[in-house]
């Protein structure tokens, strides 16, 4: 007998498909909370002022831990943003 058991069947969810343009399209910046993470994400808004000022970015800070959900963030990116970049810390 194995002591580690069987683990569950693992079902893959694949990614997004990916946007022909951001132009006009609004990022959604999403931070963990873990140290730095917003620095390093206004940083990537700057870069999007200056190279890309077509695309809007909007920085949002999870609710809870990363393996938190968060259905009112989720909510809002959905009706409202194209993309996510999220920062998440170790």
């Amino acid at each position: 007998m194995n002591p580690k058991g069987t683990p569950p069947p693992i079902t893959l969810i694949p990614m997004a498909p990916r946007l022909k343009t951001l132009d006009g399209e609004t990022i959604y910046l999403v931070s963990d909370g873990f140290p730095g993470a917003d620095h390093f994400l206004n940083q990537i808004a700057i870069w999007f002022q200056k190279n890309k000022p077509s695309v809007k970015t909007v920085y949002r800070l999870k609710a809870g831990a990363l393996p938190d959900d968060d259905p009112k963030l989720w909510a809002e990116i959905k009706a409202k943003g194209q993309a996510v970049i999220m920062a998440i810390g170790h």
